[in-house]
C-alpha cells in the first residue's frame, strides 16, 4: 500500500531525474577542463581532486540561481 507521501516522492523524482541527471554529467565532466593545462594558465591542475572544488561549486551555485530553487543569489554561498 503507497501513501500519499510515497505518491509525491516517487513524482517528484520523475519530474527532476533530468535535471540531476544533467547536474551530475556535468559536476563530473568539469575536472576535465582543468587537469591537462598548466597551473600557469591561472587553472588549478588538481581541480576535482579533495580540497580542489572550486570550479564544480561555482557550477552548483550558479545551477542553484538559474533554476530558482532560492529566492536571492545571495542565498546561496560557500565558505
Amino acid at each position: 500500500m503507497s501513501s500519499n507521501l510515497d505518491v509525491r516522492v516517487a513524482e517528484l523524482a520523475a519530474r527532476y531525474r533530468p535535471l540531476a541527471t544533467e547536474m551530475l554529467r556535468e559536476v563530473i565532466r568539469i575536472p576535465a577542463d582543468y587537469v591537462d593545462k598548466p597551473a600557469d594558465l591561472g587553472v588549478d591542475p588538481l581541480c576535482g581532486l579533495y580540497n580542489h572544488e572550486q570550479p564544480r561549486l561555482e557550477y552548483l551555485r550558479q545551477k542553484i540561481i538559474d533554476i530558482k530553487a532560492v529566492r536571492r543569489p545571495e542565498d546561496v554561498f560557500f565558505d
